[in-house]
């Protein structure tokens, strides 16, 4: 379970790879979410690439996480992709094509996803 609230929790996912061949075409990567026990947060998330390698311990460089957003910028501000997360018991998705095809690519690490909260509209949280 995930769970994202107004105090600006972020989280980082992480998926295994390594069974795509390097060089493969990917033609469709979403990530999908129903929303359950938790007020309505209508705010958008947005899915952001991780720039530190978390799974071996490593220290946030940033206070708050290490992402790149889909121009490359560190800690930048255009998600490779957003969705609108705003009501109890509804479903969700993440398209992460272009961020997967960039690490089955070579074009950068596979560190796994950053969801943060965009903006906040909500003082109430939001279970995954």
């Amino acid at each position: 379970m995930l769970y994202l609230n107004y105090q600006g929790r972020r989280w980082a996912v992480y998926f295994d790879l390594s069974s795509i061949p390097a060089g493969a075409t990917v033609t469709a990567a979403t990530l999908r979410y129903r929303v359950y026990n938790g007020a309505a947060l209508n705010a958008p998330v947005g899915a952001y690439r991780l720039r530190t390698d978390w799974l071996t311990g490593a220290a946030w460089q940033t206070p708050g996480g290490d992402w790149a957003d889909r121009d490359g910028l560190p800690q930048g501000t255009a998600p490779y992709t957003s969705t609108l997360v705003n009501a109890d018991w509804t479903w969700g998705a993440w398209d992460l094509t272009d961020l997967v095809q960039e690490w089955i690519a070579g074009q950068s690490p596979n560190y796994g996803v950053f969801l943060k909260v965009d903006t906040v509209t909500s003082a109430y949280g939001q279970a995954f």
